[in-house]
Formats: structure tokens, C-alpha cells, sequence
């Protein structure tokens, strides 16, 4: 979706409804687009956000907006959410949600002068909350051991240099796996002294995997971010990465043992 073609897509998809584009933006795999739109009444303006990904398939544009939509409607009225998806157009391969004010987890821990420990603890923590919210609502006993199902991992593993690790880990259930749990997909808002978190770009696919997938996705991105060249050129070190995950860690253990 071009920008100069952004308001014609959108009025198609919102007629007799003014729309005004405040803001686009191209990303590795998607097309964002900032706009405002009249409401029914025609008394204000709501700001939306349609997100287009062109790579992906009508099945898998419906999958990830059912996902956000089952996610949303489980927590829209707690501190973890997700923006409201008011529409899908899968033969655009188009997600129109409300638009949530804040910045990523990982536009904060990118800041020269970041945030106290505190609240940074606090967004490790709610971040953890969100994640095991999600793998919550899919928990599931594996009776016939692991499979792990994943386009991102090698179908076919060698585990040989795993054998002394695999009988330690809790391998006993399977969950749906968010797949990009990673800090740019946490948004975090104040709202007048209350932090709360919207997750975004809900998964595509429909799969069951260890939840460590998620877990190491998200220590890795950890990891991503700590080698940023702002970081690296400057020497400037605010927070670990173990310091962190082992925060988030233990706060999802302790969610999922609730």
C-alpha cells in the first residue's frame, strides 16, 4: 500500500467516512499507516492504524487478526491488551486497529538516559505477565512427548549436544507460541501513574511448540539490543541482559504457576 493510495484503500474500506493519513511509515514486512477517521456521528475523530503485509496470505492475515481479537476481548479491560482490531480485509491483507499511545520496550531500553531500575523492572515484569497470559489461554499437557513446530526452527534438529540439558527443562506441556515476542512488539503507556502494556503483531500460523521458543526470542532480542552500535561505540552500559531476563523470568514462572 503506497501513501498515495492509502486514503482511496481506506475510504473503500470505511465508506461515507472521512479518513486523513497522519502518518505511514515502511517496515521489513509491513506497511504502517497512521490515520483519522470520522465516527458514525460525525461529532469527533478516532486515530486508527492499518497495518498491510503483503507477504503473507489471506489465511494467514485472518489468523493473526483472530488472535489479537481473542486477546483483546480476554484483557481489554485489565492492564495487559491489545490495541482493539476494528476490521480485516484479507484479500488486501489489511488490519485496521485503534491506535494505542506509548513506546516499545525497546525504544526504552535504546535511551542513552533510560528510565529508573524500577520502572524498568516493572516493564520486565509486565512484559513477562503479557506472555504468559498469552500461553495461558492454549496451555496444553503433552502426553506423547515434544513436537516442535515452527517455520522458524530446522524441522529436522540435532540434539545429540542436548541430552544432559533436555531432561531438566519442564517439557511437559505445549502452548501456541507468540513467535515475535520481542521488545518492539511491547508497547508501554502511562496512564496517570499506571503503567499498562498492548502487545502487537499477533502470530500468523497456527502451531504448538515449548514455550521456550518465546522465552529465547525474547532473551535474543534482549541480547539484539545490548549490541546496538550506540551501545557498542559509547561503551555506556545502563542494564545486563541477564539482570533482565532473569527478571522476566521469574515473573513468568511465577504467572503461570497461578
Amino acid at each position: 500500500m503506497k501513501r498515495a493510495s492509502a486514503t482511496r484503500i481506506l475510504s473503500e474500506m470505511f465508506p461515507a467516512r472521512k479518513i486523513s493519513i497522519v502518518g505511514y511509515r515502511r517496515t521489513f514486512h509491513s506497511t504502517i499507516v497512521v490515520f483519522t477517521m470520522e465516527r458514525e456521528n460525525g461529532a469527533e475523530r478516532e486515530t486508527l492504524v492499518a497495518k498491510q503485509n503483503a507477504s503473507r496470505n489471506e489465511d494467514e492475515v485472518e489468523h493473526e487478526y483472530e488472535e489479537q481479537l481473542k486477546f483483546y476481548q480476554a484483557t481489554c479491560d485489565k492492564i495487559i491488551s491489545a490495541p482493539e482490531p476494528i476490521s480485516v480485509n484479507s484479500r488486501l491483507r489489511i488490519i485496521v486497529m485503534r491506535h494505542v499511545e506509548g513506546s516499545s520496550l525497546k525504544t526504552i531500553l535504546l535511551k542513552f538516559f533510560p528510565v529508573d531500575e524500577t520502572t524498568q523492572s516493572n516493564a520486565m515484569r509486565l512484559s513477562a505477565r503479557a506472555l504468559a497470559s498469552y500461553h495461558r489461554s492454549s496451555l496444553e499437557k503433552s502426553e506423547n512427548g515434544i513436537s516442535i513446530s515452527s517455520p522458524y526452527l530446522d524441522p529436522n534438529p540435532d540434539t545429540s549436544e542436548l541430552a544432559d540439558i533436555l531432561p531438566r527443562l519442564s517439557l511437559g506441556y505445549q502452548v501456541k507460541p507468540f513467535l515475535d515476542f520481542s521488545p518492539s512488539n511491547v508497547m508501554l503507556q502511562d496512564l496517570g501513574g499506571q503503567a499498562v502494556l498492548r502487545l502487537i503483531d499477533f502470530p500468523h500460523v497456527r502451531l504448538f511448540s515449548i514455550p521456550h521458543l518465546d522465552l529465547a526470542r525474547f532473551r535474543f532480542s534482549l541480547r539484539v539490543i545490548k549490541e546496538h552500535p550506540r551501545f557498542r561505540i559509547t561503551r555506556i552500559s545502563r542494564w545486563e541482559v541477564d539482570d533482565l531476563f532473569g527478571i522476566f523470568i521469574e515473573e513468568y514462572q511465577t504467572c503461570l504457576r497461578r
